[in-house]
């Protein structure tokens, strides 16, 4: 077991946070407390709030979970390729992609995604990825809940 004990400061939003941090290696499983009412538990994957979450947070926590889930079985382990890509959309995106019909959809995906060119898309592109789909999926229910008058 390693420990560690950090400390930080933000001068723009004036808060401070003292968090102490225990490595347990048999496990992988980082577990901490800080100066707040919350315990967290830091796995290789993951940021997990393990009390006192609110749904958004599981929301980050669950988007961190799939993503790392999904990636580093081909290649960098915090990167999908396009092989790894495919098979999250498919497995976790299933209506979105249930009714298309273009063979090269996910090349398309993968091009528009990797902003830095490299073949593979990390954390930050997956984000952009799950974001548009998101304003998609609200601009829908928004022009629904129009016409029928709400």
């Amino acid at each position: 077991m390693c420990q560690l004990k950090t400390h930080f400061f933000s001068t723009s939003n004036n808060f401070s946070l003292e968090l102490a941090l225990q490595h347990f290696p048999e496990t992988g499983l980082w577990f901490g407390s800080c100066a707040m009412p919350l315990t967290l538990c830091l796995c290789p994957a993951a940021l997990l709030l393990t009390v006192m979450s609110t749904p958004l947070e599981d929301a980050m926590d669950t988007l961190i979970r799939i993503f790392h889930h999904y990636s580093g079985k081909e290649g960098d382990r915090y990167k999908l390729s396009k092989g790894e890509l495919k098979e999250l959309l498919t497995s976790e995106l299933t209506d979105f992609l249930s009714g298309q019909e273009d063979p090269l959809l996910v090349d398309k995906i993968m091009k528009d995604l990797d902003s830095n060119k490299d073949n593979e898309v990390d954390f930050n592109e997956f984000v952009i990825l799950v974001a548009a789909l998101t304003v998609a999926c609200n601009d829908f229910f928004e022009e629904q809940l129009k016409k029928e008058g709400f």
